[in-house]
């Protein structure tokens, strides 16, 4: 097979990169917008949420990446 060229493997890294970057980010966004909107309660509550959902996200990514390694693993041993 042909290998990936160096500008691909440079746009597919870049594209995961923002992945990861794109939770933290929107978590960003909603605090600034509920700090703006409402009051200090609201945005207190948010940061709870904002890390009980970011984390589960976090955690639970392995299922995906363990998923994939696993199919991949199969596949590689000959047809399903």
């Amino acid at each position: 097979g042909d290998d990936p060229s160096y500008a691909e493997l440079s746009r597919f890294a870049l594209g995961v990169f923002g992945l990861y970057l794109a939770s933290p980010i929107l978590s960003l966004v909603d605090s600034a917008f509920v700090g703006r909107a409402a009051g200090t309660a609201q945005l207190a509550a948010l940061g709870p949420g904002t890390v009980l959902c970011d984390g589960s996200a976090y955690v639970l990514s392995c299922v995906g990446v363990a998923t994939t390694n696993l199919y991949a693993s199969r596949r590689g041993r000959g047809p399903l």
